[in-house]
């Protein structure tokens, strides 16, 4: 697969977005899924962008990988359910955060 021809190459971590079907994770411990709940969609625009700004938020204050990637699948999951950017209500995306599904038993996609 690519990603694991970009990790051979030095990348260090790949990221792969699935769209409601969650998000994948790569890196030197292996592969890592994120599983969101169905929501309504209002609007995709910046979904990407958000998912990628949670990855950046997480990895600034040193959260594990399983949290990181939870927060920014729940952050990009409550980007889709509104029409413009920007969070107001933290708490909602920490609820949003309890029910992703992560799972670390994949050995290769």
């Amino acid at each position: 697969m690519l990603a694991e021809k970009l990790q051979q190459q030095g990348c260090q971590n790949v990221v792969i977005s699935l769209g409601d079907k969650g998000v994948l994770w790569l890196d030197q411990s292996g592969w890592m899924q994120s599983i969101p709940q169905k929501m309504q969609v209002v609007s995709t625009v910046g979904a990407g962008d958000t998912l990628v700004a949670g990855l950046c938020w997480a990895t600034l204050n040193q959260w594990d990988k399983a949290q990181a990637l939870s927060f920014a699948t729940a952050l990009a999951t409550f980007a889709v359910t509104q029409i413009g950017v920007g969070v107001q209500d933290l708490e909602k995306v920490q609820q949003m955060q309890q029910y992703i599904q992560i799972t670390t038993q994949l050995t290769t996609i």
